[in-house]
């Protein structure tokens, strides 16, 4: 019997920034949110063309705030 040939997964280019955060924006893009809240902005901003809109706590409260 043969080995099981390796599927590979859709890999999003990292420019910087740590293999996590990496999986973080394809979990965020995948999920389809629209809000990433992290302190982690820097490294994830890259997550804004897919879609997703990366904040802050404090700017996350300050949206839920306004819309409620």
């Amino acid at each position: 019997m043969g080995k099981k040939p390796r599927q590979s997964k859709p890999r999003i280019w990292c420019e910087r920034g740590a293999p996590d955060d990496e999986a973080i924006i394809q979990l965020a893009r995948e999920a389809g949110v629209v809000y990433l809240v992290t302190h982690n902005v820097r490294d994830v901003s890259r997550a804004a063309q897919f879609g997703v809109r990366v904040v802050r706590p404090a700017e996350f409260l300050e949206i839920l705030r306004q819309t409620t």
